[in-house]
């Protein structure tokens, strides 16, 4: 669809209800040209996606860099999607802006599956598994338990409508 499709998608799902603009804590707003924006967003190669962000995961995945206030949204990932989505692929680009967004507004930890069946976090690392056990066994350092611990995939931040924070501890 091109760019303005890619844009429209972007804007779609950040102005969502269920999206990080549900706790009136964060607002959106595109600029273009010479603004200065706090982050840009770029569809970008995988080979682009690894040079801004590094070669530490093997898998294909998205990532924010804070050197270059840039989200970047792997092109591969985003024609082909992931696994925990089953296919859906505009869930996935849904979960891909939405997960690397949040690093950019300031969610840099990831989180793990709270309990079997739930909804998945959305700053889980839904692409490369909704286990906590997998994805502790991919990286014991980060904060996934090795328990085997399975969530359903989910692309929002705030997919209730109690409107809840779902990413600050009770």
């Amino acid at each position: 669809g091109g760019d303005d499709a890619i844009a429209q998608m972007i804007e779609a799902t950040l102005y969502n209800p269920k999206s990080w603009t549900a706790d009136g804590k964060v607002k959106f707003q595109r600029v273009d040209g010479d603004a200065s924006p706090k982050f840009r967003i770029s569809l970008a190669t995988p080979e682009t996606v690894r040079e801004a962000c590094g070669f530490d995961i093997e898998l294909e995945t998205s990532c924010y860099n804070p050197d270059t206030e840039r989200v970047y949204l792997n092109l591969a990932r985003w024609v082909r999607g992931a696994t925990s989505f089953e296919g859906d692929i505009g869930l996935y680009r849904q979960y891909q802006i939405n997960h690397e967004v949040g690093h950019a507004i300031g969610y840099q930890r990831h989180e793990q599956c709270a309990e079997d069946g739930e909804l998945a976090p959305v700053m889980m690392q839904q692409t490369l598994s909704l286990n906590n056990k997998q994805l502790h066994d991919r990286n014991p350092k980060e904060v996934y338990p090795d328990e085997d611990v399975t969530c359903a995939p989910n692309p929002w931040p705030y997919p209730n409508p109690d409107n809840k924070d779902p990413h600050q501890p009770e």
